[in-house]
């Protein structure tokens, strides 16, 4: 229901071919334990909100009640930062995350690099 070209440069095929391309992909992915259908079953703002859901589940994010219509949403006034002065002394620095491939699911390894100015450690 939700299918259009309008709006995308790099999508060009019609309805039909997109259809065979979806069933194509979704049959390239079964029995990945990352692999979820997000299906038009409701309207586009219900499939937006399972979509989050799902990704929020997935790198293990509680919603809670969030998506629903009827939670209670919170707004907050946030006044201008004091100057940099009011701060602790502080040095920015950039860090890498390089995940390497693990012998099981549960295990994760990474290596961390951490430096400025060129100058770099590795964790």
């Amino acid at each position: 229901d939700f299918y259009s070209t309008e709006d995308h440069a790099c999508r060009s095929e019609g309805v039909d071919l997109a259809r065979e391309l979806d069933y194509k992909s979704a049959a390239a992915w079964v029995g990945h334990p990352y692999f979820d259908v997000i299906d038009n079953s409701t309207n586009f703002e219900a499939k937006m909100n399972r979509m989050i859901e799902s990704v929020c589940q997935k790198v293990g994010i509680d919603i809670g009640d969030r998506l629903q219509a009827t939670s209670r949403k919170l707004k907050y006034l946030v006044a201008d930062l004091p100057p940099d002065s009011e701060f602790p002394p502080f040095q920015d620095f950039d860090v890498v995350h390089h995940y390497l491939q693990s012998a099981g699911p549960k295990v994760q390894a990474r290596l961390r690099k951490r430096g400025q100015k060129n100058h770099w450690s590795y964790i």
